[in-house]
């Protein structure tokens, strides 16, 4: 993850297919990983870092605020694959 508070960050994924329940709203197809998180780095990009490019994967959305997450290191993502059918996306283009 590169998040505008925490910067570039590394981690393991931990689940797949999980499921954020915020009361009223569930999200599904949800990805848990290890990677240290702020306030303020939701919408970040999650990626793959590779030796010739490197991989768009997800968008990071938050932690999970319990009791066992008091270092930040329970983060939650949406897969690529589920933002881009939820906006209803042929694909995704880049500029640099």
């Amino acid at each position: 993850m590169h998040g505008k508070k925490s910067g570039r960050q590394s981690g393991n994924i931990i689940a797949l297919d999980t499921v954020a329940d915020y009361g009223s709203v569930k999200l599904y197809e949800m990805v848990l990983a290890d990677y240290y998180m702020q306030k303020g780095d939701s919408g970040a990009p999650i990626t793959v870092y590779g030796t010739y490019a490197d991989l768009l994967i997800g968008v990071h959305s938050g932690g999970i605020p319990d009791e066992t997450n008091k270092d930040d290191r329970v983060s939650r993502f949406s897969k690529l694959s589920e933002v881009k059918k939820t906006l209803n996306l042929d694909s995704i283009y880049t500029v640099e």
